[in-house]
């Protein structure tokens, strides 16, 4: 289900919203449940949802890692804001995601998910490596060859899924 704040219009999913909005933070019994009305495909609101997506869920990748950074250094205070924001972060990309129109068949995902680490696997990494290696720089060239392969066997592992969906 998808859920929607009435103070806000943060969108989340679950069988129930959020315990409160990570948006504004008013309580669960803000949250009605909700069912797309907007058709924003084409539109320049569709283009600043992926643009907004890209931006926070590359975000709490940085803020991952900070907080990681923090942690080691024995910084725990900062560690935790990190880790909190990184949390809020992924919270707002869901949103975002949920406007763009996310497909709620767990069959139809597992395909887009084979397809997008087919194309890594076949294009994208390869792609990296070839420019990395042009450029000289081998360490760079030889990870993204590992993580193509990587994303071959995360290939691999959703067909098994459909296909074992499908007997």
């Amino acid at each position: 289900m998808i859920w929607s704040c009435n103070v806000c219009n943060h969108l989340s999913l679950g069988t129930r919203g959020p315990e409160s909005c990570p948006v504004c933070g008013v309580p669960r019994d803000q949250f009605h449940e909700w069912t797309p009305k907007e058709h924003i495909a084409g539109t320049e609101t569709e283009a600043n949802l992926t643009e907004a997506f890209e931006g926070k869920a590359s975000r709490y990748a940085r803020l991952l890692a900070w907080s990681t950074i923090a942690e080691l250094q024995g910084d725990r205070e900062a560690a935790a804001l990190f880790r909190q924001r990184a949390d809020e972060d992924m919270a707002h990309a869901i949103s975002h995601l949920i406007r763009l129109g996310v497909d709620s068949d767990t069959g139809a995902n597992l395909q887009k998910a084979q397809d997008e680490s087919g194309n890594n696997n076949r294009i994208v990494y390869p792609g990296y490596f070839s420019v990395a290696e042009d450029e000289g720089f081998a360490d760079a060239g030889h990870y993204f060859a590992s993580v193509g392969q990587r994303e071959l066997t995360h290939s691999d592992t959703y067909l098994e899924l459909i296909e074992r969906a499908h007997t």
